[in-house]
């Protein structure tokens, strides 16, 4: 963002607030399961934490919505005026669609949730998601 305002970009413009908001929504599941990978850490802590005071159903439940904001913010860029050609928004869309769908089967479905490929899952996908729009904008 201190990039777009060094280029005269206006603070309150859609696509800036719209990244500042994917950002916003990535980090807490970021950190969720950073925590989640590195439990046994966490619960060793005598720092609070949120393993602590709540068992790990609680927090899936308390993931989701993060999840879903994630991938709503992504799903709205799509709706911006911009450059985006149509495969750039079908790309973006689908690596929603498939964030949430791999997180739900993962956090619901399964006994024991695979927290390191959630993890990079996550961070790919945020990737797939800047790359798509950096290479959409630059043609």
């Amino acid at each position: 963002c201190i990039g777009w305002l060094a280029a005269n970009g206006s603070p309150l413009s859609s696509r800036a607030v719209l990244v500042v908001l994917l950002l916003i929504f990535w980090q807490i599941p970021h950190f969720f399961l950073v925590m989640l990978n590195h439990k046994n850490d966490y619960f060793e802590s005598v720092s609070p934490n949120m393993l602590k005071y709540l068992k790990e159903p609680a927090l899936h439940r308390i993931f989701m919505p993060w999840i879903a904001a994630l991938a709503a913010t992504m799903i709205t860029f799509t709706t911006v005026p911009s450059s985006l050609d149509v495969n750039g928004r079908y790309m973006i869309l689908g690596n929603a669609v498939f964030l949430m769908l791999i997180f739900s089967y993962q956090l619901f479905f399964t006994k024991m949730p695979n927290y390191k490929l959630l993890f990079r899952l996550l961070n790919m996908s945020l990737f797939l998601f800047m790359m798509t729009v950096f290479c959409t904008l630059i043609n």
